[in-house]
């Protein structure tokens, strides 16, 4: 895992592969307000799980984005 001030690029679990076996590279954004995100990315097929949205790889030139919600 590789951080940096507004987030990390990390290898996501094996639950987000797309070809089983094959490792996935991903970037997690930190946002102040997950809902704000939400909004922003309307139009795209965004997957919420409990204080992230993630954007899947053919919407995210082949990366899975994730945006994590700051705790308060």
């Amino acid at each position: 895992m590789a951080r940096f001030a507004e987030g990390e690029v990390t290898l996501f679990p094996e639950s987000r592969q797309l070809i089983p076996g094959r490792p996935v590279i991903g970037a997690v954004l930190r946002t102040r307000d997950l809902e704000v995100t939400r909004r922003a990315l309307k139009s795209a097929k965004v997957i919420q799980e409990g204080r992230s949205l993630f954007v899947p790889p053919e919407l995210a030139h082949g990366l899975w984005l994730e945006f994590r919600e700051q705790a308060r």
